[in-house]
């Protein structure tokens, strides 16, 4: 998602400048590396499933940035949510 994207649809969805800004929370099984044996997904094949024995995720594409705190990783927002009856901006990182 660009800048001007999320512009649009604040614009759309008549988002409130003082709204307080959520972002999703991402399990550490979604980045390189995680042992996903057993987990149900897409497998290698096409076809969704159990995965073996020994699998491992092969992640979300990162940007690292080093900052006050050390090194962090950070990844685009899939798209902008808002609830009804709720005056906050979810931003989900989940597709």
């Amino acid at each position: 998602m660009t800048v001007g994207e999320l512009l649009e649809y604040i614009y759309l969805h008549n988002v409130d400048r003082n709204a307080e800004v959520l972002v999703q929370r991402v399990e550490y099984i979604h980045f390189e590396g995680f042992n996903i044996s057993g987990m149900r997904g897409l497998l290698p094949d096409g076809t969704y499933g159990v995965y073996p024995e020994g699998s491992k995720s092969t992640g979300w594409p990162t940007v690292q940035k080093e900052g006050d705190c050390g090194m962090t990783e950070y990844i685009s927002i899939h798209c902008p949510v808002r609830w009804d009856n709720d005056n906050r901006l979810y931003l989900d990182l989940h597709y």
